[in-house]
């Protein structure tokens, strides 16, 4: 299952994408926020308000938005 968390350079959304990926689900999270923080699943930086952008994530089962 494919999960999109947003707004997941912030403590709540964080926390959240972490414990999805260590129980087996593929994670993506996405913050127009740049963090010196590494992160276990695919962090992507960009704005959710660009079309374009969203458009260029894919599809997901889930989507949990934090942001």
């Amino acid at each position: 299952m494919k999960i999109l968390v947003t707004g997941d350079s912030g403590f709540i959304a964080a926390k959240l994408a972490i414990k999805l990926f260590e129980l087996g689900y593929e994670v993506v999270g996405v913050d127009k926020k740049h963090t010196e923080v590494s992160f276990p699943y695919l962090h992507i930086i960009g704005d959710l308000s660009d079309w374009n952008f969203v458009q260029n994530l894919g599809s997901f089962d889930i989507i949990f938005h934090i942001a």
